[in-house]
């Protein structure tokens, strides 16, 4: 296929298709010296996954697993591993491998920008639930993370988590169910979930009902102290 077709291929499909590039990877040194590849593209793609993923600290292929293999920190207190790719938590693979699909988009479409072809392409990228298997301290950041390693790119995604909700500006968010007008970074989560998500209560469902019971109970107290 040509770049273009690369580019574009399955672009639209309902999954990420990570199919070209690690063949890319693979051959890399080779086409850059045999000169019907860019220099420069395979760091961008590189500095594009460390600043969409944040707990990336180094990342290069391994030819010998023909897999990424990355430095991991979390700065919680684990040890810090290095490890391939497939040996990553269902979180973190789903977020590489959808950062370089795009960065490898990136380059097909617009390698003749070397360095730049990832930070300068621009585009619309369609993710559904976004926060798919990510833990809520990773949902607070990741679509700032994703606006600063594609700074051209428009994203369009849903999420049923008010740690998204709450991570971004009002003129960014389309409320499928209550209209609302409220600033989400200007509120803590429980108002979130209960005045955006329309969450009937903060409370576990159990404790809502223990909550109604306690009520009704005091009502009849009220009512009997007036007799």
């Amino acid at each position: 296929m040509s770049r273009l077709e690369k580019g574009y291929y399955t672009a639209l499909g309902d999954s990420v298709d990570f199919t070209g590039v690690y063949e890319w990877l693979y051959s890399y040194e080779k086409k850059v010296k045999d000169e019907v590849e860019f220099e420069g593209t395979i760091q961008a793609m590189y500095d594009a996954i460390t600043t969409a993923i944040p707990y990336i600290k180094e990342i290069e292929y391994n030819s010998k697993y023909d897999e990424f293999e990355v430095l991991v920190d979390f700065n919680d207190g684990q040890p810090v591993e290095r490890k391939i790719a497939s040996m990553l938590s269902d979180g973190m693979k789903a977020m590489l491998n959808m950062v370089a699909e795009i960065a490898y988009r990136c380059i097909m479409l617009n390698g003749k920008l070397g360095y730049d072809a990832v930070v300068k392409s621009p585009g619309v990228v369609l993710i559904d639930e976004v926060d798919m298997h990510l833990h809520p301290t990773w949902q607070r950041h990741v679509i700032k993370d994703l606006k600063a390693a594609f700074p051209s790119m428009q994203f369009v995604v849903t999420t049923h988590s008010p740690f998204i909700v709450q991570s971004i500006n009002a003129d960014e968010l389309i409320n499928l169910d209550v209209h609302t007008t409220i600033n989400p970074k200007d509120y803590p989560i429980e108002v979130i979930s209960e005045e955006v998500m329309n969450v009937e209560a903060s409370y576990g469902t159990e404790k809502k009902e223990e909550e109604k019971q306690s009520v009704d109970y005091f009502n009849l107290l009220s009512e009997a102290e007036k007799k």
